[in-house]
């Protein structure tokens, strides 16, 4: 599968890409998915702008067709700077429904496969970075250790919103997994790997399963969940303990609906469970199965409960 194969599928109006003069072959693409970001698109933009490598990366910039002014402030980073931002003018048409709302998916996954680089670091356009050498040191990992498919990072939380139970679970992600390598039962557990922190190995996943896990249905609401585990089922994540970023509570954004982390990282095994090679992962994923459908069986749509007891007796 190739861009062209997702935009034959799931594009309604044609997304336009603005004029640039970005290299052909950076070693690094960084996503930015924006929308009513008009606040703090700024920050993040500056923020990454202000990396300093010893490389050539691409910003890939989806604007989700705000209406609150972002959109302008998108138009003008790329204008005043054609060799690094590579700008997608989104229509909201195209936006993929999940649980009946509109979400910015489309913008996610269109980013996802227009990256060139070797190597994905994702900042949605309401957080920001904070260290001018993220990316070199994750690049310098990444390039020492082939058996890492991705790395990420402590971060930080800023914001207005009066969430204590919220900020205390995010603080928890910033807790070092044992020998700082997060595999996947680490994951599924602690879901420790935020966006803005990661660094991933593109050849590590396909295009066909990118759009897979994260637009086929069953679809999860959250789409860095299902891409963190599917990069664990090919290899391991490590973990940095520096603060490099902050991630921002507030209550604008890309249009998302909720649901719990739990259910993402259900439905995500269910998805990916077929391609996790470690009999071990596999034997962890069941028991979890299996705890959740004795728990919550009222609760499962009929498709969900048969898809887990097909899980458990099949494999």
């Amino acid at each position: 599968m190739t861009v062209s194969d997702f935009l034959a599928r799931f594009q309604r109006v044609p997304v336009v890409e603005l004029k640039n003069e970005v290299h052909s072959s950076p070693l690094v693409s960084v996503c930015v998915q924006t929308y009513q970001h008009k606040d703090y698109i700024r920050a993040c933009l500056d923020s990454i702008l202000d990396q300093e490598t010893d490389f050539p990366f691409e910003v890939l910039l989806g604007e989700d067709e705000s209406t609150d002014g972002t959109r302008e402030i998108c138009t003008e980073y790329a204008g005043r700077y054609p060799g690094i931002v590579r700008l997608f003018l989104h229509r909201r048409q195209n936006n993929i429904i999940i649980d009946g709302v509109p979400t910015g998916r489309f913008n996610f996954v269109h980013n996802l496969l227009s990256a060139r680089g070797k190597y994905v670091a994702v900042c949605e356009g309401d957080d920001f970075w904070t260290d001018r050498h993220k990316l070199k040191k994750q690049v310098a990992f990444m390039e020492r250790n082939p058996e890492y498919s991705l790395c990420y990072h402590a971060f930080d939380v800023t914001g207005a919103l009066d969430r204590r139970a919220n900020l205390s679970a995010l603080y928890d992600k910033n807790v070092a997994p044992p020998a700082n390598i997060c595999d996947l039962q680490y994951y599924v557990a602690h879901k420790c790997v935020k966006t803005l922190t990661m660094l991933f190995r593109r050849e590590a996943i396909s295009a066909r399963e990118v759009v897979n896990v994260l637009c086929d249905p069953p679809t999860p609401t959250s789409g860095d969940i299902p891409l963190v585990f599917l990069l664990l089922t090919k290899g391991r994540g490590r973990f940095f303990p520096d603060v490099m970023g902050v991630y921002r509570l507030h209550n604008a954004g890309i249009t998302n609906v909720k649901r719990s982390r739990r259910d993402n990282i259900l439905i995500s095994t269910l998805k990916l469970y077929p391609a996790v090679p470690n009999e071990l992962d596999k034997r962890y994923l069941k028991e979890r199965l299996k705890y959740a459908l004795k728990r919550n069986f009222e609760k499962f749509r009929i498709g969900t409960a048969f898809s887990i007891l097909k899980v458990l007796i099949m494999g």
